[in-house]
């Protein structure tokens, strides 16, 4: 098993939604944290110091001066942080504890975090205010490296969200028959999984096919069953052919659309056919939910 992590500050800046320049004033006025430097100078900080800094940053978000802060021990921080009560507070201290314990790979404190959440908020506001917010700060949404950490962030996330998923007891209320898929090869289904759970939730009538789905697999389905939106995401660099799609639907599903949700700005450029449609994220969704 490899080695914890090091962390530049782009990738703590995004981890603590601090922006890198109060970062390094943080450094080098109040001396939060003592970073190794590496080729090029650049800063590189540890998992430990990643941790001191996401708490600093939660505790500085209640209003508490970092003048203050920076006097204070470990121990005193993770104490401070303890007494916040907000439930925004308590949200994101969900969320550093669970990166915390992803890059310290605690398979043990990653799980934790997780059933504490889910006896303490319902499904919808962990998954929605803890889950979402966390696989977007550790860049897993979409896609994974394949390392230790993120292999034991992405089996745990999955195995909740299915859970949430089975006991979700809503009973569709819209017409709009809306499919969730994605091709052969391509990255995580985590977000698949997000919105299956957010669109159900609303009322949503979804049929979510997962992982792996073809071209073929999809004109199967068209014979026998009727779909009004079709929603995928692709990697910047893919094989799947958006013309052969839509010319199936075409056959098939005259008034049928396809939403490729855009997981890079690099991706946004209006396709050429006229039932496929490029969007973000939050303008698929709200898009979604506006159906009748």
């Amino acid at each position: 098993m490899s080695g914890m992590k090091n962390f530049s500050i782009q990738e703590l800046a995004r981890l603590s939604g601090l922006k890198a320049h109060t970062l390094r004033v943080w450094e080098i006025r109040h001396a939060v944290v003592s970073p190794q430097r590496g080729l090029g100078n650049n800063r590189y900080y540890s998992v430990d110091e990643m941790e001191k800094l996401l708490l600093l940053a939660l505790i500085s978000h209640s209003g508490q001066r970092i003048s203050t802060l920076s006097q204070l021990s470990l121990l005193q921080l993770k104490q401070r942080a303890d007494g916040l009560k907000s439930e925004g507070s308590r949200q994101q201290k969900a969320v550093h504890s669970l990166i915390i314990s992803m890059y310290r790979l605690d398979t043990e404190s990653f799980e934790a975090v997780l059933n504490d959440c889910f006896l303490g908020w319902p499904s919808g506001t962990v998954v929605k205010a803890v889950i979402y917010p966390f696989l977007h700060k550790v860049d897993l949404l979409y896609r994974g490296r394949r390392t230790n950490e993120e292999h034991l962030a992405v089996t745990a996330i999955r195995q909740k969200l299915h859970w949430s998923l089975e006991r979700l007891d809503v009973v569709p209320k819209k017409k709009k028959a809306i499919w969730l898929f994605l091709p052969k090869d391509t990255q995580l289904d985590l977000l698949l999984l997000y919105l299956c759970f957010v669109l159900k939730e609303t009322g949503r009538r979804v049929l979510y096919l997962g992982a792996d789905v073809s071209i073929q697999n999809l004109e199967d389905l068209f014979s026998g069953k009727k779909a009004d939106y079709l929603l995928t995401y692709l990697p910047e660099k893919h094989r799947f052919s958006l013309p052969h799609l839509s010319e199936v639907m075409g056959r098939f599903l005259p008034q049928a659309k396809l939403l490729v949700v855009t997981t890079n700005a690099s991706q946004a450029q209006e396709p050429a056919e006229s039932n496929v449609s490029q969007v973000e994220l939050d303008e698929a969704l709200s898009f979604l939910n506006r159906l009748e």
